[in-house]
């Protein structure tokens, strides 16, 4: 694990306490400023809360419950072999501090190398099959080139570019809506399982025995955008939930690229996909001034553009 000892076991039990992810950052600044620091008892960590918090109404039963639960995911995390990135910490990605409000803790399964280029590659859950075919073939041109191809792990777009680029041999980061043990959507569980297998990692910041939850999934997607230099969109509706991620890669400044079917990008496309639901988000965005994705010569070119000039830092 990247923290050790009561350090690690205390800003569990901040999260544990429900305790919001802005309060969790100034008491681990706080924390941060004690060196060597130990708390005897949970006693130590009671008040050590409402000298910050003068307001807080946490009870000393509330605090020992969740001093000891804090102890339980620290050897659950050790049985898993599960990384804790910690905000603040040199090993905390620093693409995240883009955000307003970054996640206090990442919890990491398997390999993430946070200096590798990265592109979030995301769209609808009800894919059609010419945005499956090009969400794999993008992903796997991208992570062929260097890149973590960066996704959510639903069904559809997010999927279909994990397997682009796992297929490549290349790395592939999910980003989960809920704790490891109650992966969302199950059915991608053997997916997430290959990520891992070929170097990719599972990422999350929820504790273990976490389920996801309707606000879950738009804290996924700012990680998802916050993780990535860029974002491009596949298909989308015009109020799908890909527009999380696009909102979150507009406030840390991570441009925008869409795929155009009405050029060379799949000359054998039919005209009717043009009008679907699909693509109305697409063309939403287009009118926004996101750049357009024609070819797969041209997004060879985008990617290099990316690398050379880290455009989102």
């Amino acid at each position: 694990m990247e923290e050790q000892g009561d350090f690690l076991r205390t800003i569990l039990s901040f999260k544990c306490l429900g305790i919001d992810t802005a309060n969790q950052r100034d008491l681990i600044c706080i924390l941060r400023k004690y060196k060597n620091f130990h708390f005897e008892n949970t006693s130590d960590i009671f008040y050590f809360i409402r000298n910050q918090f003068a307001h807080s109404m946490i009870s000393k039963r509330e605090i020992d419950d969740a001093w000891s639960a804090g102890g339980k995911y620290i050897d659950k995390i050790i049985k898993e072999e599960i990384k804790v990135l910690v905000w603040g910490s040199s090993t905390y990605p620093k693409l995240l501090l883009r955000l307003k409000n970054p996640p206090s803790l990442l919890l990491v399964k398997g390999n993430a190398k946070f200096d590798l280029p990265t592109i979030a590659i995301v769209g609808t859950r009800t894919a059609s099959s010419w945005g499956r075919e090009v969400a794999s073939r993008l992903a796997g041109m991208a992570s062929s080139s260097g890149f973590a191809v960066v996704s959510g792990l639903a069904v559809g777009i997010d999927s279909a570019a994990h397997l682009g680029a796992v297929e490549t041999k290349g790395i592939t980061w999910a980003i989960l809506p809920s704790s490891f043990d109650n992966l969302y959507p199950q059915e991608n569980m053997t997916l997430a399982n290959k990520i891992v297998e070929r170097g990719g990692a599972l990422i999350s910041e929820y504790l273990p025995g976490t389920k996801s939850e309707a606000d879950y999934f738009i804290q996924r997607d700012r990680i998802q955008a916050g993780l990535s230099l860029a974002v491009l969109v596949i298909e989308t509706e015009k109020d799908g939930g890909t527009w999380h991620t696009i909102s979150f890669a507009k406030e840390v400044g991570a441009p925008l690229f869409v795929t155009l079917t009405e050029e060379t990008l799949d000359k054998k496309i039919n005209n009717s996909l043009q009008t679907s639901e699909h693509r109305l988000g697409v063309k939403k965005l287009i009118k926004e001034g996101a750049e357009k994705i024609s070819s797969d010569s041209n997004f060879s070119e985008i990617l290099k553009y990316i690398i050379k000039n880290n455009v989102a830092t």
